[in-house]
């Protein structure tokens, strides 16, 4: 028998096909590079730590070439914030190279690496701190090394969104992904294969297919040009390199594609930089993309790359090559981003006012599963969603409708029910997942219902709606 998902992907496709919908599976994605023009800017840097915290709304990089230091990117302009990685005798090394991530379930930026006590320059312990949502730099662990977690470069780590852990995979290790969960690092599943040994390979977390991704690296030598991923138990080969394979390059899960950009080619005399970016996905493999923007980033590697999962762009600045230490600041986006805004209101039932909202991190992105939660949920009755394409027509219907009159005062519906989904629910809340169609740039829209005896005289209230708008 078909999963849910896939008969609600075929409903809705079928829905679209019947009102016009175009069918563009085969559409040849786009990514713009643009080059960013703020007053001031961090000082030029490589080999440094950044990372995405959407609890303050912006970007944040720290440390590298140029020293201790933190800086903000709002999408306009950077502002430098005070830093001071310090506990008691402990102070994290200001010239090292740390990793940065932000857990996006405990809510705070953790940093980890080369630490110092007292007051010696050398860092021979090994620190892992959090950043509060208070502005509070806490030391969570440290011992000597290499004893007390991951030895990572800047782009080594990741945050794990699904399972709540940060994910390592060091410079000069081999084994199962090392993963901390607040407490401690800990080996993580138990794994038959694994990436071989490597150095200035790049992790990122696959948000939809709820994967870390590790790609590339090399031997000082060697250069790999794999792809693995990583699910939390064992790791996973999934590709070889796109033609030109490179190291120190950064990699980030955006949407549906994974792009990969810049680093070098290890050759004799010198290593030969990169201004290439890749795109990767399961199905159509490596394609190189962002050639048609009008400008883009020059050759170069040790550069941050970040996803502003907010904004919906992918952030670069700085790194170096053979020449130059870079300062410049750049973002790279699609023409079609994936956008869900909620609109209108519920009406109150035995519970309070249903809520729908999309489930954390979720957008509607083509071809991939798309989860919405309801909220303040009647217990005991049937819950549905109404899915549709259209928030001003139901059949005859005009949008929105007052359902005043019919005995649910307060109630409007407001999205079309060319759908109606049944939703799985407890204790107030539900959950429901369907497939994204290939529909780019269409507009989808859903509300929430629940059966709710004592609520009204129909007995039927009625959530908030949202409006999807298919992208990449």
């Amino acid at each position: 028998m078909p999963h849910m998902s896939q008969l609600v992907v075929s409903a809705v496709s079928a829905v679209l096909f019947l009102l016009g919908g175009t069918g563009l599976s085969g559409q040849q994605l786009t990514y713009t590079w643009s080059r960013m023009q703020p007053s001031a800017f961090p000082a030029p840097r490589s080999d440094f730590a950044m990372a995405y915290d959407p609890s303050r709304g912006v970007l944040l990089l720290s440390s590298g070439s140029a020293g201790n230091e933190l800086w903000a990117w709002d999408g306009s302009s950077w502002r430098q914030l005070p830093f001071g990685a310090s506990s008691g005798s402990y102070r994290l090394d200001p010239w090292a190279r740390c990793a940065m991530v932000f857990d996006s379930v405990r809510n705070v930026l953790v940093l980890f690496g080369p630490t110092t006590r007292d007051s010696s320059s050398i860092p021979n312990y090994y620190g892992t701190w959090e950043l509060s949502s208070t502005g509070v730099w806490l030391l969570k662990q440290v011992s000597r090394q290499p004893n007390s977690g991951p030895d990572c470069g800047p782009r080594e780590a990741t945050f794990d969104s699904r399972r709540g852990r940060v994910v390592a995979y060091p410079s000069g290790y081999s084994g199962p992904a090392l993963e901390w969960d607040g407490m401690s690092w800990i080996p993580g599943g138990r794994p038959s294969t694994w990436p071989a040994v490597r150095w200035n390979h790049a992790l990122t977390f696959d948000t939809l297919r709820g994967r870390t991704l590790l790609f590339g690296g090399d031997t000082g030598s060697t250069c790999y040009g794999d792809l693995w991923e990583w699910n939390g138990v064992d790791w996973r080969y999934l590709s070889t390199a796109p033609p030109s394979a490179t190291v120190t390059h950064h990699a980030v899960a955006f949407g549906s594609r994974l792009l990969v950009h810049g680093g070098y080619r290890i050759s004799t005399p010198a290593p030969i930089a990169s201004d290439e970016t890749w795109s990767w996905d399961p199905q159509s493999g490596w394609t190189r993309v962002g050639e048609s923007s009008p400008e883009r980033p020059a050759a170069r590697w040790d550069h941050g790359m970040v996803l502003d999962a907010d904004r919906w762009v992918v952030v670069a600045f700085g790194g170096a090559n053979a020449a130059t230490l870079f300062r410049d600041t750049w973002e790279i986006r699609t023409p079609s981003a994936p956008t869900i805004s909620l609109y209108g209101t519920g009406c109150r039932g035995t519970w309070g006012i249903p809520r729908l909202y999309p489930a954390a991190g979720q957008r509607p992105v083509a071809g991939y599963p798309m989860s919405l939660e309801l909220s303040e949920l009647p217990t005991g009755g049937p819950v549905f969603l109404l899915l549709g394409v259209s928030k001003a027509l139901w059949g005859g219907l005009p949008l929105p409708f007052d359902c005043g009159p019919i005995g649910m005062p307060g109630c409007s519906i407001l999205a079309s029910g060319d759908l109606v989904l049944g939703v799985s629910h407890s204790l107030g809340r539900g959950e429901v997942t369907f497939r994204v169609p290939w529909e780019i740039g269409r507009r989808i829209y859903a509300q929430g219902g629940a059966l709710d005896g004592p609520a009204n005289p129909l007995g039927i209230v009625l959530s908030n709606a949202g409006e999807m708008v298919i992208g990449y």
